[in-house]
């Protein structure tokens, strides 16, 4: 058995790191072109989107790491030649991605109101709170993006 990544290991590697790389940066962005976008509309709304941003981020975390799990054991069910369990986890992946969006949503509207506690000026917590509500909407979408491409990473 020969095996092709042995020839070339670091074409391998970046053959696999690329797609990785890409949909990692997307998210910061995506940030950073609101950051550009709004940067002209003033301070406070300048720091909404600095804050709501981080904080978006911040509830996707622990989501998206979990989703990670699911490259890990379909690669092990694939390389097992176990293709039934690999689309069992598939299937997991997906509703755990779509519950831990919805979960995710209600959390950051709830998480919204109470972050102008956390502002430099009231404008700026309102702006934040805005940008949040906004932002965390996509959740259930994203998180089921990070499962798909966690699976057939895997």
């Amino acid at each position: 058995m020969s095996l092709e990544w042995k020839n070339n290991p670091l074409r391998a590697l970046a053959g696999l790191a690329w797609p990785i790389t890409v949909s990692s940066l997307s998210y910061s962005v995506m940030t950073l072109v609101d950051t550009i976008l709004v940067g002209h509309l003033g301070r406070a709304e300048l720091a909404g989107v600095g804050l709501g941003g981080i904080m978006a981020f911040l509830f996707l975390c622990f989501s998206i790491g979990l989703l990670r799990g699911a490259n890990t054991l379909v690669a092990q069910a694939v390389g097992a030649d176990r293709a039934g369990e690999a689309r069992g986890y598939q299937g997991a992946a997906i509703v755990i991605a779509l519950g831990l969006g919805l979960l995710t949503v209600f959390v950051g509207q709830l998480a919204a109101g109470l972050l102008g506690r956390f502002a430099a000026s009231p404008a700026a917590g309102h702006a934040a709170a805005s940008y949040l509500r906004i932002r965390i909407l996509a959740a259930p979408v994203m998180l089921l993006f990070v499962a798909f491409r966690e699976v057939s990473y895997g």
